[in-house]
């Protein structure tokens, strides 16, 4: 680990992919707080899925990071409280925030301060508790029935959900472009939309693609060689040429 944490941001500035993060600690302390709260926004309410958020700063000043704070003490204490009483809920509690410190970004190892997948580990902490539930619920039959209605009405607005989530995966360039939608500065997506378009032979939206990316990062030297294979590809040798000049510049 130590070896990856001093070799992962040189590689990455050394392809112009530095990671943008919020320097002092205690900023990078507020992200994650801010995270947590979008993170168990997404458990309860998975609405709104997309690839990458933007790069963002918090303070503790901040509603989000304020919230995120509060839940994050109100879960611990009541784990640590209630830990005997309800040892499910607890196990569950501790899971996610164990799951969670790695992809916290107080080590900073993202571009942005919420990454959808990085919750996959966390979430088996939530699933525990949502099983656990139920043993708790008094034993009369209104209660079974409650539980049994809930139950079906979650798992069927969460099958609809990821029915429609899945759609969006199935066409690389609609789930680009919805990606986009929600963070436009998204140099590595426009970078992702250009090589899709090139493989299904669409050079103008490529390149527009292409370019777009390089004006958010002009400093990507990835996107040039993109540049230069789709030049290449469309046999337009002017522009491929000054894609290779303008390349070996960075």
């Amino acid at each position: 680990l130590a070896g990856y944490f001093i070799w992962r941001p040189v590689a990455l500035i050394s392809s112009g992919q530095a990671i943008i993060t919020p320097a002092g600690l205690w900023e990078r302390f507020s992200v994650f707080f801010a995270g947590i709260a979008q993170y168990l926004r997404l458990l309860l309410l998975p609405l709104d899925l997309h690839l990458e958020y933007a790069s963002r700063s918090f303070k503790f000043s901040d509603p989000q990071a304020a919230l995120g704070l509060a839940l994050a003490i109100l879960l611990v204490v009541f784990a640590l409280i209630k830990r005997k009483k309800y040892p499910d809920i607890c196990l569950g509690i501790g899971w996610f925030f164990v799951a969670i410190l790695p992809v916290s970004n107080i080590y900073p190892i993202s571009y942005s301060y919420v990454m959808e997948h990085y919750l996959y580990a966390p979430a088996i902490g939530f699933f525990i508790i949502l099983a656990g539930l139920p043993s708790y619920l008094p034993k009369k039959n209104i209660y079974k029935l409650f539980n049994f209605l809930l139950s079906f009405g979650l798992l069927t607005w969460y099958g609809v959900l990821t029915f429609q989530q899945a759609g969006y995966w199935k066409n690389p360039v609609a789930l680009y472009k919805r990606t986009l939608q929600y963070n436009p500065q998204s140099w590595r997506f426009y970078n992702e939309l250009g090589l899709e378009y090139a493989s299904q032979g669409k050079i103008q939206e490529a390149e527009k693609a292409f370019q777009d990316a390089r004006q958010i990062n002009p400093d990507a030297v990835g996107i040039g060689y993109n540049l230069m294979n789709l030049y290449r590809q469309a046999g337009d040798r002017p522009k491929f040429l000054q894609a290779k000049i303008s390349t070996k510049q960075l």
